[in-house]
């Protein structure tokens, strides 16, 4: 099974606001997202710097991927409000939007670079009216939300923060505005706060520097909704847009820095992942259920592991395990570390299902259940029939002694053979602590032919649910909004990479702490083979 990988990544830093920051040396010091150049060749990364800001365009979106410019009251003048005008500076070729592009589109001309932030001059101002600083956004989004967080940056410049800012469009889907603008799935936008003082703002920038990071969706009805509601992690939209931020900071400040949510503790240790589970149909040799984790970082810690078979009859599964065995194996070994065939009233196997709140097995019971010592790495549990009759058994994971920040455990898969009704495979986990987290949940199907797997799930059907309730599904990773943003979450993740096209499931969900599980069943009732994936992703 893959390990958890953390990447690292981005911001911009400014001078000292004593004067207005106008010059193009200025507008994205600490770095560029997406390592555009000023060759008018590149056509889909062209670096444009300007006095009031820096971009880089897209002509075949025909907007910017991101705008990066600095901001303090310096910045902020007598100049009113001018009129949009069609960027004739763009190179031979370009297809120059104009302003009656937007006309009845239904979306707004949205700045990037805020008119309110370039006021010192006309000139200042007329540069963020050009088309190539615009982008189509809903009124809602643009007259609402988005136009009150830039009221509050400029507050903060107002009071004498320095700020850093880069913001672009993402989540595109292929939809565009009759002239052929695309319009995007939501908007993001990073900003750093510099505390006022001597030298250069990067010289000031530190790990406890305020970050705020958005990504608001593009879409109507949300005019009121605070900002806050949106507030997400630099490295969450490096997943979401392939860009790379602060790439001139040094790592360790800039791998601070990226983690960062404003308001919440950079890497609290009571955000985390609590427990996993796994359900499926068990056997013998090949009809084995597969639940493998990782643990992350940090000094052993003990783990329980269990394979409930018997005491499922209680919650209604009937064709429940009668006799499970688990197994414990380090990823690459053959050779168990730990395995038990019936838990045996073992009074240290009941205290630790007691500590972390684990359902009882009933006294006698043939359910399994072992503890174990791990050192960081990659594990697999493995449950089958001792009897050889196979049956639905539940597979769990738990911490009985968290780590310190950085060591938990980090993902769950899942493997087995999947079905219909009692056959569902079903992955549970709960998220802890008082702020939500990013999941990466997969369903390998097709993809698993590269492993020697024959029988796989032709098209896995995925969906992630709360009690009942299906927060997020998905029935073909390759056609999903998200295509891109999932391939950059499964390579910071360390997945490996399902085919380009391909029939396999993913979906990216942020969920607040709780309960959840995970379910693949088949297209059409199909069964087969199936790996399923949970991710912590930043």
């Amino acid at each position: 099974m893959p390990r958890f990988l953390l990447t690292f990544a981005v911001l911009l830093a400014a001078v000292p606001s004593a004067r207005a920051l106008i010059g193009a040396a200025l507008q994205a010091q600490l770095g560029n997202p997406s390592g555009a150049t000023v060759d008018p060749t590149n056509r889909t990364r062209y670096l444009i710097p300007r006095a009031q800001y820096a971009l880089d365009y897209n002509d075949t979106a025909r907007e910017p991927s991101w705008v990066a410019w600095n901001l303090t009251t310096g910045d902020i003048g007598p100049s009113g409000r001018r009129d949009f005008a069609t960027d004739t500076s763009l190179p031979a070729g370009f297809r120059r939007v104009v302003p009656a592009d937007y006309t009845n589109s239904g979306f707004d001309r949205g700045h990037m670079c805020p008119s309110g932030d370039r006021t010192i001059t006309d000139a200042d101002n007329d540069a963020t009216f050009l088309m190539s600083n615009i982008i189509p956004q809903t009124p809602d989004h643009n007259q609402g939300v988005w136009a009150s967080f830039e009221t509050y940056c400029r507050a903060l410049a107002n009071a004498g923060h320095e700020l850093l800012i880069v913001c672009g469009p993402g989540g595109f889907a292929g939809a565009t505005i009759a002239s052929g603008v695309a319009i995007p799935g939501f908007a993001w936008k990073i900003v750093v706060v510099v505390p006022v003082g001597p030298g250069a703002a990067a010289t000031r920038i530190t790990a406890s520097t305020r970050v705020i990071a958005l990504k608001i969706p593009n879409i109507a009805g949300i005019r009121g909704t605070p900002w806050q509601s949106y507030l997400t992690s630099p490295a969450q939209i490096e997943a979401d847009t392939g860009l790379t931020f602060f790439t001139e900071l040094p790592a360790p400040l800039r791998a601070m820095l990226r983690i960062a949510i404003d308001g919440q503790a950079t890497g609290s240790a009571t955000q985390r992942l609590g427990n996993l589970s796994a359900r499926a149909t068990a056997g013998a040799g090949a009809q084995a259920a597969f639940a493998g984790f990782v643990l992350a970082g940090g000094e052993p810690r003990a783990v329980l592991v269990r394979a409930a078979g018997p005491a499922l009859r209680d919650f209604g599964v009937t064709t429940a395990l009668a006799a499970p065995r688990v197994e414990l194996f380090r990823s690459g070994s053959g050779t168990p570390l730990a395995s038990n065939t019936g838990w045996a009233n073992a009074p240290e196997l009941a205290q630790a299902a007691a500590t972390v709140g684990a359902f009882p097995f009933a006294a006698g019971s043939a359910d399994s259940a072992l503890v174990a010592t791990l050192a960081a790495g990659d594990y697999t549990a493995v449950a089958t029939a001792a009897d050889t009759q196979p049956g639905i058994g539940l597979v769990e994971i738990y911490e009985l002694t968290p780590g310190p920040v950085g060591a938990r455990l980090v993902n769950l898969s899942a493997r087995a053979n999947v079905g219909a009704g009692d056959a569902t495979l079903i992955a549970g986990l709960v998220v802890r602590g008082d702020a939500p987290k990013r999941l990466l949940v997969r369903a390998a199907g097709p993809a698993l032919a590269a492993f020697g797997v024959s029988d796989a799930l032709a098209r896995p059907q995925l969906a992630l649910l709360s009690g009942n309730i299906a927060i997020a599904t998905n029935a073909g990773w390759a056609t999903s909004p998200d295509a891109a943003a999932l391939t950059a979450a499964a390579r910071s993740a360390g997945a490996f990479p399902f085919p380009a096209g391909s029939a396999d499931a993913a979906l990216l969900a942020t969920v607040a702490p709780g309960a959840y599980t995970a379910q693949v069943t088949g297209a059409g009732g199909a069964t087969g083979a199936t790996l399923l994936e949970i991710y912590e992703v930043p």
